[in-house]
């Protein structure tokens, strides 16, 4: 069902590119403004699917799209004009990046740096500098993926058995996964991940596919003009589904490292998952952060701590991707899911 959906979504774009659809509704939301959301980007593309490590070159075309047909501008700068000065900047849009990837900084950093983008990259510190470490859900995604049985017993954790016989099979038993874990207390979805790792055979001392960033080129980013660097937790927790202390621990744990080790104030903040509440407004004020950004897909509305982003998902055709950035994708989403 999803594939189909995805297809016939696919052959939407298309169609509405070819008629140049997206220009005109480009020039209809000019005094909208916008800010992109991606996660990382691999050099080459994965043999099992993970929707959020779009390709270089893909990156390279979509960037090179916006410094044609968009002003790219800081976040900070982005946020400060609407919220503050309350006016929004004609045909605008901010970059970001969520989690803190390695491949941020080693294909990422690169593409962006040759066309003078700006860029904001959301840390979640708790897998930055440990070689060979990733964050709980890439654990995941290593250890079916790298799998190579046809199917893995998993009943005995709550799990049933799982297909892993083909690439496409593997991707869709990450993705329950994923989902099954996500909500659980960080001490529960600890437990389990040891029990399933343990399970499954993945071997501790292996490489990640998507490991995080060292500190050194944590630094070495946050020392650039066209960067800016923001809080996403420490351990990547959806917040909401955390007792208020540990929340509190997971925000200022995060913010504490970020500022100590880069020696830069930090105060933007991205939820993780994108879920948020009113509780956690509360803390991120009470924590110094000014603005906070979600994963909900709309243009920047009037609330500078659920400002709303537009997230870029792999794969992304240039079809799919113009429609995205022209809004026509929002639009589409609301009323698909109306």
């Amino acid at each position: 069902m999803v594939q189909f959906r995805r297809k016939i979504k696919e052959n939407l774009f298309s169609v509405i590119c070819q008629l140049r659809l997206d220009n005109a509704f480009l020039k209809m939301t000019s005094n909208k403004a916008r800010i992109l959301t991606y996660h990382g980007v691999a050099k080459r593309s994965p043999e099992v699917f993970n929707w959020q490590q779009i390709t270089g070159e893909a990156f390279f075309h979509q960037m090179t799209y916006l410094k044609e047909n968009f002003r790219v501008i800081p976040l900070l700068v982005l946020l400060e004009e609407v919220f503050l000065r309350h006016k929004i900047p004609n045909q605008c849009v901010a970059i970001t990046f969520d989690d803190g990837y390695e491949n941020n900084f080693s294909v990422v950093y690169p593409i962006l740096k040759s066309l003078n983008l700006p860029v904001t990259f959301f840390i979640s510190t708790s897998f930055i500098g440990k070689n060979k470490c990733s964050l709980w859900f890439d654990s995941i995604y290593d250890a079916l993926s790298k799998y190579s049985g046809m199917s893995v017993d998993l009943s005995s954790i709550g799990f049933g058995k799982l297909d892993t016989s083909t690439p496409l099979a593997k991707s869709n038993s990450i993705l329950y996964l994923t989902e099954s874990l996500k909500f659980m207390s960080y001490t529960n979805r600890q437990e389990k991940m040891a029990k399933i790792i343990a399970q499954i055979g993945i071997k501790r001392n292996e490489r990640s596919t998507f490991p995080g960033m060292t500190w050194d080129q944590l630094s070495i980013l946050a020392n650039d003009r066209l960067v800016t660097i923001g809080g996403h937790g420490h351990s990547h927790s959806v917040l909401t589904h955390l007792a208020k202390e540990e929340a509190w621990q997971e925000i200022t744990i995060n913010k504490r490292l970020l500022e100590e080790r880069l020696d830069k104030k930090v105060t933007i903040f991205s939820y993780p998952n994108g879920s948020f509440s009113i509780k956690l407004v509360s803390l991120l004020k009470r924590a110094g952060y000014t603005f906070a950004v979600t994963t909900k897909e709309a243009f920047v509305g009037s609330n500078p701590y659920l400002v709303q982003r537009i997230t870029v998902r792999n794969p992304s055709t240039m079809h799919n991707y113009r429609a995205l950035v022209s809004g026509i994708v929002p639009v589409y989403n609301k009323i698909w899911h109306n």
